[in-house]
């Protein structure tokens, strides 16, 4: 029994499934998680000053080694278009981010674009310079309205994944990876100075959220 207060960056809470929270809870009725989201370097700050328990965050190899991090599973995440099998970009091999701008966007689960973009390629871009099409947490729109004509649609997913099967999102459509975009890997980093007692929560938080992804 006890309590984990635990720290998302943004977009994580994309690659969990929705279903975690409750199934966990219910495998564990005594354990009280506390979660909130916080950018990655602010997650790393607080959780080496032991603020919070368990911090979760995208990372890449270089901040792997910096930050001395570890990985919640070894498939990185990388950033991807998605077209229509007969949109114009359907058949390239990537796609630069100048490229899909010339074309309306469809964004899940109201995600912000700018922040990702910035995450997986370092670089700054004004939201104005995107023509928002459609924002939505409704699989069947998302799908439909990338499905035709030549809209847009941005998402990350592991690259040990044809398609992101658990939010329903076709393996019709084409996923053209984004250039230069880093792989990102799924990682955490847990306060120093923990008790005993709240290490042994953290581990079983870990294990449920591992067999989970």
């Amino acid at each position: 029994k006890g309590q984990l207060s635990v720290l998302f960056a943004p977009y994580v809470t994309t690659y969990v499934p929705p279903t975690f929270y409750s199934l966990f809870l219910k495998s564990y009725p005594g354990i009280s998680l506390h979660f909130r989201e916080d950018d990655k370097l602010s997650i790393i700050d607080q959780i080496n000053h032991n603020e919070s328990d368990i911090g979760v965050f995208l990372a890449s190899e270089e901040e792997l080694e910096k930050y001395k991090l570890k990985k919640l599973i070894p498939h990185p995440h990388k950033f991807y278009a998605i077209v229509a099998p007969d949109h114009p970009l359907a058949s390239k091999k990537s796609v630069s981010v100048s490229t899909i701008q010339k074309y309306p966007i469809a964004l899940y689960q109201n995600d912000d674009i700018i922040g990702a973009i910035k995450m997986f390629l370092d670089r700054s871009i004004k939201s104005g310079t995107f023509d928002i099409y459609l924002a939505t947490n409704i699989v069947s729109s998302y799908y439909s309205c990338i499905g035709t004509g030549k809209v847009v649609g941005f998402l990350a997913k592991r690259t040990d994944y044809k398609y992101i099967s658990q939010y329903g999102i076709a393996d019709s459509l084409a996923w053209i990876p984004i250039k230069q975009a880093k792989e990102l890997y799924l990682c955490y980093v847990i306060a120093p100075n923990l008790p005993k007692s709240k290490n042994e929560l953290v581990e079983i938080f870990l294990n449920e959220i591992q067999s989970s992804l």
